[in-house]
């Protein structure tokens, strides 16, 4: 019985069919193994998510001084710092092409903005894995820049230690008086 062909015949390709569904059921495990694996290896790329909580202008005699509320989130799993932050105008003069301008922030123009909630986000500043930092970054931009320019787009630029570089856009940003003291220059 053993030894009848037919019956060999059956065994191997039983043995061949167990063999294919096995590799089968193999292959699915492992493409799983890898979609996981790859999801775990892009948790452990480094960005950053910017948020914009809050944007004000104050016009003083020799510019203007913008002051943001960021907070900043590292959603990965791997730690990270904010390195630099930088405010870019895109503005244009009277029958003029359209130019950019970067300006790094500045932690000391917090003196303008006296009455504001919060403290300021220094740079550079820890983001560990899955926490957020928030604070106000502080601008300042020469009048001598700005004469005669309609101010046409803004963007924050946060960078990372990692050199990796995220935007985000002000929609608005609200004029700063302060009302209780006019002298406050």
């Amino acid at each position: 019985m053993y030894n009848d062909p037919s019956f060999l015949e059956i065994i191997t390709r039983v043995a061949a069919w167990l063999a294919l569904l096995l590799s089968l059921f193999g292959i699915i495990i492992s493409r799983r193994a890898l979609r996981i694996q790859e999801q775990q290896e892009d948790l452990r790329k480094p960005f950053l998510v910017p948020y914009l909580q809050d944007g004000y202008v104050r016009y003083i005699s020799d510019g203007r001084v913008y002051a943001f509320l960021l907070s900043v989130s590292n959603p990965t799993d791997s730690d990270n710092a904010v390195a630099s932050i930088d405010l870019r105008l895109t503005y244009k003069k009277q029958n003029s092409y359209q130019m950019n301008i970067k300006v790094r922030s500045d932690s000391t123009l917090n003196k303008f903005y006296p009455d504001r909630r919060g403290h300021s986000l220094l740079i550079p500043s820890r983001t560990d894995t899955h926490q957020t930092v928030s604070g106000w970054v502080f601008f300042m931009v020469e009048e001598t820049i700005l004469k005669g320019t309609d101010i046409e787009a803004y963007s924050i630029s946060i960078i990372d230690t990692h050199g990796i570089e995220t935007k985000i856009e002000p929609i608005l940003i609200r004029e700063f008086h302060d009302e209780t003291n006019e002298n406050v220059v």
